[in-house]
């Protein structure tokens, strides 16, 4: 008999222990993050498809301005159970059309959340691709150069109101100098920034000739 049990004592030695025959916890498995996608349109187009991925109901507390609501959002593809993380992404695209998310509250369902422009981004992309260009003042008189700066400040007050309402796509962002000696104008700036400074310039030699021919007398 003592034959017998040391038998039986060696063979269960060298089954091994299954799992459930222990006392160690499983180690649970994390659970995959679902994929978001976007394919591609508005603003709100994107928050509508964030709204249905992640079962948020950020419409309900989106601000957008006009300017921005048509901005064309490309397509995006993340791994992510959080808002936060596709707004991230947005931010990152670092694009002055489509503006920065703002927001505040949990990662998982921000209590705030608004478009707002990046004039930041936007003056450094303008200034990067800052054009210069040289014009003739001539057939303006010099007592006139002090209203020609006055009006294109005015003019570029205008352009910038006008994009941030219809939503239009030039920066008006430069800067103009005139030198006196040569009657140079230097104009630095984007290209509807110059544009817009070539167009005030055309009015003011238009009125200019227009002064010089009243000035001139009649024969009788």
């Amino acid at each position: 008999m003592p034959v017998l049990l040391s038998a039986v004592s060696l063979v269960s030695a060298t089954i091994p222990a299954r799992a459930d025959e222990t006392n160690e916890p499983k180690q649970a498995s994390k659970p995959e993050k679902k994929m978001f996608f976007f394919n591609g349109g508005g603003p709100h187009d994107f928050i509508l498809a964030m709204d249905k991925h992640f079962r948020t109901r950020l419409m309900q507390i989106l601000s957008i301005p006009s300017s921005l609501a048509r901005a064309e959002v490309p397509k995006m593809r993340i791994a992510t159970d959080k808002p936060e993380d596709a707004l991230q992404v947005y931010n990152h695209l670092q694009d002055p059309t489509l503006g920065q998310w703002k927001y505040a509250g949990p990662s998982s369902d921000p209590s705030v959340l608004a478009l707002v422009p990046d004039r930041e981004l936007a003056l450094s992309k303008a200034t990067t691709g800052a054009k210069v260009k040289a014009m003739a003042l001539g057939g303006i008189p010099e007592t006139r150069w002090k209203d020609f700066e006055k009006d294109v400040l005015t003019a570029r007050q205008l352009g910038v109101e006008t994009a941030e309402k219809f939503g239009g796509g030039d920066k008006y962002e430069g800067y103009i100098r005139i030198q006196p000696e040569s009657k140079i104008l230097i104009v630095s700036g984007s290209e509807g920034y110059i544009q817009m400074v070539e167009s005030v310039l055309a009015a003011y030699r238009a009125n200019a000739q227009t002064d010089s021919n009243k000035a001139v007398p009649t024969k009788p």
